[in-house]
Formats: structure tokens, sequence, C-alpha cells
């Protein structure tokens, strides 16, 4: 009984998914810090990025999204063996299609979990912070989309900021 309940419960939320205009996509990211951030830390090669987009209309969409970016410090640091941000975003995108390519720029604002861990250290902080960029897209089909992005983010912390670009490849996949 239970795995029939699953079921139906799948397939209302795939058709109403398929109604609304609602697009999942998963990507891989590599982050380079910027700025002070990039004084302290080394290129990040270990990240990726979930969202959920909600068609609004043709050419505008919400965007919710989490992620994962882990950072390794310089050698010359001492004390810090990682930084971890798990950023969760809210924002809007304006797509743009073009025959079997698409572009989404967007932006919006984070709300950003930072754990920094080293050997005798550990220090947790939530920071608000913000981010814009653009996917491109080449069509697969009418519902699958592939291709990189980039983003800046930019976390309010003090007295360094945090900020890193975010480079990814990855795919989407509309329910319509």
């Amino acid at each position: 009984m239970g795995k029939l309940i699953t079921v139906a419960a799948l397939l209302a939320v795939v058709s109403s998914a398929s109604a609304l205009g609602v697009g999942i996509s998963v990507h891989y990211n590599v982050g380079i810090p910027i700025g002070d951030f990039a004084d302290v830390h080394k290129v990040s090669v270990i990240g990726t990025l979930v969202d959920v987009e909600f068609r609004l209309h043709p050419f505008i969409n919400v965007v919710a999204a989490f992620g994962y970016q882990q950072f390794k410090p310089k050698d010359e640091v001492v004390g810090i063996d990682k930084t971890t941000v798990i950023p969760i975003q809210f924002g809007v995108e304006y797509p743009a299609e073009f025959r079997k390519f698409a572009f989404y720029p967007g932006g919006g604002m984070s709300y950003n979990l930072m754990k920094t861990t080293g050997p005798n250290y550990e220090e947790s902080e939530n920071k608000i912070g913000a981010w814009f960029g653009g996917n491109f897209y080449y069509c697969i089909t009418s519902e699958i989309y592939f291709g990189p992005s980039f983003h800046y983010h930019i976390i309010f912390t003090e007295p360094v900021r945090t900020g890193w670009l975010h480079i990814d490849v990855g795919i989407k996949y509309w329910f319509m």
C-alpha cells in the first residue's frame, strides 16, 4: 500500500510540475576566489549546485537553489584546513531562447552557511549575500538543456568580503 501511495504522489508531482513549467538542474562547478578571499584560498574544484525554476512568464523564471563549495587554503595560511560554503539562493532569471541555444541571465540574494575548520580551530557563521550571472545552454530536446554557467557570488562578511566566481557545467530538465 505504501508503494502505491508513493507512486501516486510522484505522478501527481510530475504532472503538476509539467502544468506549471518547472525546471530542475544539476551543475558541477569550480569556484575561483576573488579579492581578499583569493589571498587566503585556492581554486575550489569541489562544488555543486542544484536549482528549481518556476516559469512565471515566457521571459521570467523564479529560481530557488542550494549548493556546496569547499575551498582549501593556500599553503602559507597556517591553522585552516578548509572553508565550506553552502549557499541557499533565491532569484530571478530572464530566459532568452534562440533556436537550439538558450541564455538565462539573472541574479538574486543568498543565505550562506559558512564553516572554517582547522586542527585547533572551528568557526561557523551564517551571512547574507548576492549572486548574479548567466547560464548558456544547448537545447538537446525541448525539455533537456546542457551547457556552462558563470556566476559571481559575494557574501557580506567583515572585515574581508567573501567572493568567488563559479564556473560550472550542468544539465536542466523542464517538466513541460
